[in-house]
């Protein structure tokens, strides 16, 4: 990994010449600018990333990249992913075959309105200070408070506040031990010990101001999903994107990456409203496969999971758990749902 820096120029330079956006692009890569010696013409680079420490215009800097692809005075490498012999022709070919089969299976998906828009199909009202829907039709348990305060015992949070008080004195007798005793011989450290020890003594005594009034709140789920949920209208909670990050496909098996990404689009949540990205480090084909075929799977596993309430909601936790699955299950439909998932 290589680090530049540019434009380099003296301080009087620097109050007279101008310097363009393209410009400061190019001596990016200039060999004068590297913090190593080398010289970044010679050879492939992998990747390159700019940070511009000043307001750009998207424009000047995609000018700017379009004039270092057309010099090519910089080479970039062709990637080569996944193993040997699967190159960009492999994946390519591989993707667009994924992406046809998915265009087939896609269902259209109605756009829910927003808030804004839904009130305004029904009339009603909108709080403008906090864009909250005013719905008269909302029972007694939505209007009330999604969440509440729950106070801790004194006899549960006073022994904790009396081992605070307690090493807060033995901390203020260390400190004066400390302060009141230099040593002579190498002051310079004991003054750089000192600081550093007061320094930490007052970081901790910021950290206890929260362990000394501790705050606890009991969350209404319930009421989360009767105001914001309802059925019969578009969902009007917020959208959750999860991100998983993966790297060796051999250090980090693709099931259990599966059963990750599984779990998370079974989670008790609108179904629209749950995004799960993959980000693959390595680039491996097998992962790539497994999700393909994860993808497919999560088209009964999801649906099986919220209607049912399965829990634990990864497959491979689910169906091999000691406990009959198949127990307490009234639901005709239930058999016939299970066997679809392929057990």
């Amino acid at each position: 990994m290589l680090s530049s820096y540019a434009p380099v120029i003296s301080v009087e330079k620097a109050y007279h010449q101008q310097l363009s956006v393209p410009k400061i692009t190019s001596s990016v890569l200039e060999p004068a600018s590297m913090m190593a010696k080398c010289n970044p013409r010679h050879g492939n680079h992998m990747a390159c990333g700019l940070m511009f420490c000043v307001d750009v215009v998207p424009k000047d800097v995609n000018a700017g990249v379009a004039t270092i692809q057309t010099q090519r005075t910089v080479r970039f490498a062709d990637w080569e992913f996944g193993s040997t012999g699967l190159g960009n022709l492999a994946w390519k070919e591989r993707v667009d075959s994924w992406r046809m089969k998915q265009d087939k299976n896609a269902v259209p998906v109605p756009v829910p309105l927003t808030t804004s828009h839904a009130a305004s199909e029904r009339g009603q009202d909108i709080d403008a200070a906090t864009d909250v829907l005013i719905d008269d039709s909302l029972n007694d348990e939505a209007r009330q408070p999604l969440s509440r305060k729950v106070s801790i015992s004194s006899s549960r949070i006073n022994p904790y506040r009396m081992v605070i008080v307690l090493r807060l004195v033995v901390l203020c007798i260390f400190l004066h031990y400390r302060i009141t005793n230099p040593v002579t011989n190498a002051y310079p450290l004991w003054l750089l010990s000192v600081i550093c020890e007061i320094w930490f003594a007052i970081s901790w005594i910021l950290d206890q101001f929260p362990n000394w009034l501790p705050v606890n709140r009991e969350i209404y789920l319930n009421r989360l999903a009767l105001r914001y949920n309802r059925e019969g209208e578009p969902s009007q909670l917020a959208a959750v994107d999860i991100f998983v990050s993966t790297m060796d496909p051999l250090k980090e098996p693709p099931l259990v990456t599966a059963n990750t990404v599984l779990s998370i689009l079974a989670v008790d949540y609108p179904v629209d409203k749950v995004s799960c990205y993959v980000s693959d480090d390595g680039v491996a084909m097998l992962t790539f496969e497994a999700l393909a075929e994860t993808s497919e799977f999560a088209r009964k596993w999801v649906p099986f999971c919220k209607k049912y309430n399965i829990e634990p909601r990864a497959p491979e936790w689910y169906f091999f758990q000691k406990s009959d699955c198949l127990k307490d299950k009234i639901q005709p439909t239930f058999v016939k749902d299970h066997r679809a998932t392929g057990h």
